[in-house]
């Protein structure tokens, strides 16, 4: 379960069909949205803490199969974060 139910963003309710990013701070965002809100300010939109980017980065993944036969995949952005 997510912290918050709907992005914050777009004011939608998470779907089963979508995909979405919790930061580490525990906010979950759709994905698509958070990547548009990212490029302009680098900071989580709900309680500021700054998010470090970078222009490389790639997918990871890790599939599970529920119990009740749902499949659960998570998808993970993997970067190569600057130390500022």
């Amino acid at each position: 379960m997510f912290l918050n139910e709907e992005c914050p963003i777009c004011l939608e309710r998470f779907e089963e069909s979508c995909f979405v990013c919790e930061l580490f701070c525990r906010h979950t965002y759709h994905l698509n949205c958070l990547e548009e809100w990212l490029h302009e300010r680098p900071a989580c939109p709900l309680c500021q803490k700054e998010i470090k980017i970078s222009l490389e980065s790639s997918y990871d993944y890790e599939e599970e199969m529920m119990g009740d036969g749902r499949l659960k995949v998570t998808i993970n952005l993997v970067t190569n974060a600057s130390s500022n």
